[in-house]
């Protein structure tokens, strides 16, 4: 488990300092000097074997500003190439212009889009040349002047001007399965009504604050993607009672979100496999009860599993090391009336430096 620092080294400094002034008013001052020689050899040998690592970091430092330059550098060089290729039956990289995209119209045996622009560019023509497309995949300000023709099996827009106008056109797709939807402007998941039931897969990232409920209605979608969003809850009174119960979904992402809590109804949807909770703000509570009983469907990540399969608060873990470590240093005091054996003493000090870490 990573480690984390405390402030109990300190306290555990403090205690023996005290120790120690205790010990010169009871006139036992070649002990005080026999503890301190003891304390000063681990100081003297960490602070040598750190000298190798220090000089080391700088070397490295030194080393990654050289990278880093000839990385821009290269990148430079490399933006004087052609931004995107032709390879297999697949169109990828950037479009720069339109008159760009006017040339690779030419091309009518692409099976897979996968391009991206900064600037509109007209894309229907291109898209329409190509009766053979399985997949298409658009980034940018990409528009249409025409209907989709070709009959895709994936589609991937990311667009913030027209997207309702491509989901007009996505909506005619008889043949998709997979449709991924990113867009800060607000979707208007009406218009892909006729989808709902013909798609397997669905991603929305779309600013939304709630799970729209016409995803668990569909008698076909399998994986409901919704990551990235703004859902702060889920109210169960937006469902119909058999809603959930009827739903054939088995993969739910609701990673990086705002959900504290989730609803038992989610949790037991019998068709469940896979429920993404991760980077959530989950309560602690609950965050104990998904690694304890639903450990085999749930996604968290590393932090939440650690609140989830930890045994102690970590107040009441800093209080048990206080006290442990306040102990291992009285004891051998009260054992050894005069602390005749040092090196007993040192070694259950730092043992209460590692323990419940």
């Amino acid at each position: 488990m990573r480690r984390t620092n405390s402030g109990c080294g300190i306290i555990t400094f403090i205690i023996v300092v005290m120790t120690a002034i205790v010990m010169l008013f009871q006139g036992e001052s070649f002990y005080v000097l026999y503890l301190m020689v003891f304390l000063s050899i681990p100081l003297v040998i960490l602070f040598l074997l750190n000298l190798p690592d220090y000089f080391k970091h700088n070397k490295n430092k030194t080393l990654e500003k050289k990278i880093v330059s000839k990385v821009v550098l290269d990148n430079s060089l490399n933006n004087k190439k052609e931004a995107y290729y032709i390879k297999n039956e697949s169109l990828i990289g950037e479009i720069t212009s339109q008159s760009i995209l006017n040339k690779l119209k030419q091309n009518k045996t692409l099976e897979y889009i996968t391009i991206n622009c900064s600037s509109r560019i007209e894309i229907s023509s291109l898209i329409n040349n190509n009766p053979n497309l399985i997949k298409i995949s658009l980034t940018g300000p990409f528009w249409l002047k025409d209907g989709i023709i070709p009959q895709v099996k994936e589609f991937y827009i990311n667009n913030d001007y027209e997207i309702n106008n491509f989901l007009i056109e996505i909506n005619k797709q008889s043949l998709l399965k997979n449709l991924t939807i990113i867009s800060s402007v607000l979707v208007d998941l009406d218009i892909i009504d006729d989808l709902f039931n013909k798609l397997k897969e669905i991603r929305l990232v779309n600013g939304l604050n709630k799970i729209p409920i016409k995803l668990f209605e569909s008698n076909t979608l399998t994986s409901i993607n919704l990551s990235g969003n703004k859902i702060q809850n889920i109210k169960l009174t937006d469902f119909h009672k058999k809603t959930l119960i009827n739903s054939k979904v088995w993969s739910l992402n609701l990673s990086k979100n705002d959900l504290t809590n989730i609803p038992n109804e989610i949790l037991n949807i019998k068709t469940l496999k896979q429920l993404d909770l991760s980077y959530n703000p989950l309560a602690n509570r609950l965050l104990k009860k998904l690694v304890k009983y639903h450990k085999e469907i749930v996604i968290l990540n590393f932090e939440q599993m650690e609140v989830g399969d930890r045994i102690f608060h970590p107040v009441v873990k800093r209080i048990l090391k206080i006290l442990i470590s306040t102990s291992l240093i009285i004891i051998p005091g009260l054992v050894f009336e005069n602390l005749s054996l040092p090196i007993i003493f040192l070694i259950l000090v730092f043992i209460s430096y590692n323990i419940f870490d």
